[in-house]
C-alpha cells in the first residue's frame, strides 16, 4: 500500500500482524527516497540563498526597522 501521506499505528499493526498475509506500506516520506534513489521523476536543481546582512543595514542606517 502507497500512501503520499503517513499510515496510522493500527494500519502498521494490522499490515504486520502475525497470521495474516503481510502488506507492505509506504508512506510519503519512503516513497519520495524512492523516487530519488530510483531516479524516477525527479530532477536535481541548486537553488541559491540569501542572507540577510543585519550588521550592514545596521551600519547603513536600516538596522532600526528590520
Amino acid at each position: 500500500m502507497i500512501t503520499t501521506s503517513r499510515f496510522t499505528k493500527e494500519a502498521i499493526a494490522e499490515a504486520s500482524a502475525p497470521g495474516k498475509a503481510p502488506i507492505g506500506l509506504v508512506d510519503g516520506t519512503k516513497l519520495v527516497d524512492l523516487l530519488i534513489e530510483q531516479g524516477i521523476g525527479v530532477t536535481k536543481k541548486s537553488m541559491s540563498t540569501w542572507r540577510l546582512d543585519t550588521e550592514a543595514l545596521s551600519a547603513a542606517g536600516l538596522g532600526s526597522g528590520v
